[in-house]
Parts: C-alpha cells; structure tokens; sequence
C-alpha cells in the first residue's frame, strides 16, 4: 500500500491512469468496496459535482471497514466544477491518517492550482499506439482509412483515449519542431465532436486521418 496522502495521477490515457492507480493501491482491480470509493461522471452528465465530492469526503469521515485504510478515487478529475474541486482543498491538506485520495486527470494543469499544489504527482508516459500505428502506415489513404475503420468499431471511450494519447504525442512533437498547431487543433476538434456530439466516430476519424500532416 502507497504511502497515504493527496496524489495526482496525470497524462497518458484514461486505462493507462486506472493501471497505475490500480499498482499504486497494489489491488489487481479497481471498484468499490467498503474501504474504496470511485468518483466518476455520473451517467449524461458533463461534469463532477459538488454533492459527489461531498459524499467522498464523508465517506473519508468515516474509519476503516475492512482495512486499516480508506482510498477515495475520482476518476476524470478534470471534469470537476471549481465548486467540487473547492471542496476537496482542505481534505486534501489535512486526510485522514488512514485515507489515501488518488485522483486521475488527463493533464496536470486540467486542475485548479490550488489542487495540484497539495498532491504528489505521478505521470504516466503516453503509449503512442495512434500515432506509431499512422507512421507504420507510410500515410496511405486506404490503410490510414482501414485503421480509423477498426478504432471506431471500439467503445467511445477507447476511442477518445486513444485520440488522447495521439493528442500527447503531438504536443511533444510540435516542441521539437516536427508537428504544427494545425494537427493539434483537428485532434482536438475531433476528441470534442466525439465526445460532445452525435458526430459518427468512424466519419470523424477518416476525415481526422486523411488531414493530419
């Protein structure tokens, strides 16, 4: 078991940040239990709410079931109000000497300042698979459309963490001088209109693929 506090666990994609949430706790599998408790979006919801964060700090509250600790996690951090991540501050600054809070965030400055400064930070190096896939390809028209054909038969959330960890790998590119802005911005219009609309995945990416420079 981590040593307990605050923790961020930020970049990579969405499972690679669950893996090491997952070999910090040393528990082979991440879900609720008496002692665990996962905050994620609720279903159609957009963000985390304050009453969500609420229910974890009182589930902190409350000594040890099972264990002789408590782990609260919240899954997309990113995607609390400023309202619900205020709320975390002073529990963040002062847990429980049993309680470990471990949140998960697709960037470390997705997060209120006031938030990372209480956390120990844990990065996850993005595992390019978008993007070693696209270059293994030679930049054909037919095998770049037969790849975004086979990533839109997987789940939404397969999909936007992989155009994620494309989106890394971009970054990181373009501050080496060997990506433009312009890829950034079409891997970013193209996570929104997955995530955000009723926009055809397989569409979106084809059009992605066959743009990117």
């Amino acid at each position: 078991m981590i040593t307990k506090g605050a923790i961020l666990v930020y970049g990579g994609g969405k499972t690679q940040r669950a893996q090491k949430i997952q070999d910090l706790l040393e528990i082979k599998k991440l879900e609720n239990t008496p002692d665990i408790k996962i905050i994620d979006l609720a279903e159609k919801e957009n963000s985390i709410k304050l009453e969500q964060v609420r229910e974890g700090i009182r589930f902190l509250s409350r000594k040890p079931f099972e264990k002789e600790y408590k782990v609260l996690v919240i899954l997309n951090a990113e995607k609390m109000t400023d309202e619900a991540q205020n709320a975390l501050l002073k529990i963040l600054e002062e847990p429980p000497s049993y309680a470990s809070i471990l949140l998960s965030s697709k960037t470390e400055n997705s997060l209120l300042d006031t938030v990372v400064s209480r956390c120990r930070k844990f990065h996850v190096a993005p595992q390019n698979f978008v993007a070693q896939q696209l270059n293994r390809m030679g930049a054909t028209v037919g095998e770049r459309l037969d790849w975004a054909s086979e990533l839109a038969k997987e789940e939404k959330d397969t999909i936007i963490e992989q155009l994620e960890i494309l989106l890394t790998g971009e970054r990181e590119k373009l501050l080496q001088g060997k990506s433009s802005p312009q890829n950034i911005k079409k891997i970013e219009q193209t996570i929104e209109n997955i995530e955000n609309t009723n926009a055809s995945p397989r569409l979106a990416l084809e059009v992605l693929v066959l743009n990117l420079k």
